[in-house]
């Protein structure tokens, strides 16, 4: 209503996080305010906005959205997850705790994976989601150890359902953060604990299924498709993810009606690049078989000939 609107207007980012943390933790959606406050975090500037104020917006805009079935709401969570996820690519995620990289990263995963359960139609565009996930998968994978049990599984299920979790990135680090020791874990068990033993079965079995999706993709999925999901290359690396990371950036500009600024921007330079590096040579075909040789002559104009004559000859003696 004008009322909302106009009260919406006089909000700070404080009171944008809290007013929409409140209606989401109530599951209120007789009134949504979620349009009006959108509209005004859209105004203010998502710069403005602290962590945690980005990812109490982000975790109670889905939270909204699949609780309302009006598509006014879900066009308004659908805008204000692209501007924050677009906001934590351009302006990093150093500053963000634990708990803020997990509830963004699982806000933004887990309404990506209700539009496509429900057929929604307004999903997040990749281009603008999967950057966004990897810029908090770079910053988490040095920081795993500072994660408590139930943020750190969000994350995992957030990265891996959406494809973003690399192994190459996160595979050690988080190894290394799961094996441990657990401080309190009890000391009756008869091998040593690590911090595995603090998960409950519901989190051991999301963990199990997200490493069963990433090891899934890396054996079946073909190798150009793994490529368009991988995350920004570690120090020492190729530039593959700088050229994947280009590539999301100039689809997402061509969906605007933008131009790339040079060729290097350009998706199709980017996808010529990444197949001339994947495609092997394929063999020469093998040659034609050599033609069939001409089938042998009949014998039978032969044996007629043959029964002619000693016909001939018969008749003659007889005669």
């Amino acid at each position: 209503s004008s009322v909302e609107v106009s009260a919406a207007n006089a909000f700070g980012s404080q009171d944008i996080s809290n007013m929409l943390w409140a209606y989401a933790t109530t599951k209120c959606i007789a009134v949504s305010p979620l349009p009006p406050l959108a509209d005004r975090a859209a105004k203010l500037g998502w710069d403005q906005f602290q962590p945690q104020e980005v990812s109490i917006c982000m975790w109670a805009a889905m939270t909204l959205g699949v609780a309302d079935a009006r598509p006014q709401v879900h066009a308004a969570v659908q805008r204000l997850l692209q501007h924050t996820a677009r906001q934590i690519r351009k302006g990093g995620t150093s500053s963000f705790e634990p708990r803020h990289l997990s509830n963004a990263a699982w806000a933004l995963a887990r309404w990506q994976r209700h539009c496509r359960l429900t057929g929604l139609r307004q999903e997040c565009k990749a281009a603008v989601a999967r950057p966004a996930l990897r810029s908090i998968a770079q910053e988490a994978s040095g920081r795993l150890d500072d994660f408590a049990e139930h943020e750190l599984v969000r994350l995992l299920w957030a990265l891996g359902s959406e494809g973003c979790l690399h192994l190459r990135l996160l595979a050690k680090p988080l190894t290394t953060t799961l094996s441990k020791p657990s401080s309190s874990s009890s000391d009756s068990l008869p091998f040593p604990s690590n911090r595995l033993v603090k998960l409950d079965v519901e989190q051991l079995t999301t963990l199990a299924t997200v490493l069963s999706w990433t090891l899934e993709r890396a054996v079946w999925e073909p190798r150009a498709a793994q490529g368009r999901n991988a995350l920004p290359a570690v120090p020492g690396d190729d530039r593959s993810g700088f050229r994947e990371t280009t590539r999301d950036a100039a689809i997402e500009k061509q969906s605007r009606g933008q131009q790339p600024h040079s060729d290097e921007e350009s998706p199709n330079f980017v996808g010529q690049q990444v197949s001339q590096a994947l495609d092997k040579p394929t063999p020469p075909p093998p040659p034609p078989p050599p033609p069939s040789p001409p089938p042998l002559p009949s014998s039978a104009p032969l044996e007629g000939r043959l029964r002619d004559d000693d016909t001939r000859r018969r008749r003659r003696r007889n005669g």
